[in-house]
């Protein structure tokens, strides 16, 4: 069957939200849904010459075919319709004019989830927001509170506090919304009915958790990840459409440390098995990051390595 390419464009202000445009209410396939703005690759052009052409067309934006750079597996497919849609992403100042959209809005990336999206643009959406940094909070790292490195915001909080029953977390849920309001997303761990919580922007699966469920347990509102371990975990937690994947342990940790690790060559081809981001856990730093990326990774989380103690130290062997 004849594929039909589809470039969509992600432009991201100084501040790092993105540009979404709203269809209008009569449009005939996708009423009032946001999308990221684009269109169909005429004869001749290259993905970049598209989306620039497009958002000239579209948004009254004038900018070059090199300003535009291919997220990373930023793909969407839609078989029954034979769309091929290929997610770019920019930055440069603009303002932006309504020309096929009732509306446009600058969004963070981890929000955009909550709102109407199409099918194909939610998918490429997780390429593109999932997180790169993602610190857990654990109990038993009580200085691990604090914000390591510079990117408060774009680092997400995965609060894990397993001895704590179900009313004390959330009393501590509270407490940690409320005294970091302006810190990155906040994730809670195996605890869905709080994932829909004013603040909150999703929650972790343990692996034996995510085993309960057969399809998505949480709405496409709210983001979903899952601990995988293997390729079968990884398998399940595609067949419930996780937002994205932590991956571990790659290195032997503290913890656990008879918990044969993963390596990083097995790390590598099993985040390229996976359909969806994937975070390096178990050892990992947050100078890991360009490694990881390398490997195929989205990002890296940790407990110990992104306290404060951990600061400066550097990554262990990755051999």
């Amino acid at each position: 069957r004849h594929v039909i390419r589809v470039v969509a464009g992600a432009l991201q202000d100084e501040r790092g939200r993105v540009l979404l445009g709203q269809r209008c209410a009569d449009d005939l396939r996708h009423p009032n849904q946001w999308e990221f703005p684009g269109g169909k690759l005429e004869a001749g052009e290259s993905p970049q010459m598209a989306i620039a052409r497009e958002f000239s067309e579209e948004l009254d934006l004038s900018s070059r075919a090199a300003d535009w750079h291919t997220v990373r597996r930023g793909m969407a497919i839609d078989p029954v319709r034979g769309l091929q849609l290929q997610l770019l992403t920019a930055r440069f100042r603009a303002l932006p004019h309504k020309r096929v959209h009732q509306a446009l809005s600058w969004v963070w990336p981890d929000a955009a989830a909550a709102l109407t999206l199409g099918h194909l643009d939610r998918q490429l959406l997780r390429w593109l927001a999932a997180p790169r940094w993602l610190r857990i909070v654990d109990s038993n790292c009580p200085g691990q509170l604090r914000t390591v490195g510079p990117f408060s915001r774009q680092c997400w909080r995965l609060l894990r506090w397993p001895e704590l029953e179900s009313g004390s977390y959330a009393d501590a849920l509270e407490r940690e919304l409320s005294t970091r309001p302006t810190a990155g997303p906040v994730m809670v761990h195996n605890r869905l009915d709080l994932c829909t919580r004013p603040g909150v922007a999703g929650v972790h699966l343990s692996a034996r958790v995510a085993q309960q469920y057969r399809e998505r347990p949480v709405s496409w509102g709210s983001w979903l990840s899952v601990a995988c371990h293997d390729n079968a975990e990884i398998a399940h937690a595609t067949q419930i459409e996780a937002d994205f994947i932590l991956l571990s342990p790659v290195r032997r940790t503290p913890s656990h440390p008879d918990r044969l690790p993963l390596g990083w060559p097995a790390f590598g081809r099993l985040a390229q098995l996976a359909h969806c981001p994937t975070l390096a856990l178990g050892g990992i730093f947050p100078v890991d990051l360009e490694y990881v990326r390398r490997m195929g990774g989205q990002g890296v989380a940790g407990i110990r390595g992104f306290s404060p103690a951990a600061r400066s130290r550097l990554p262990l062997s990755r051999r």
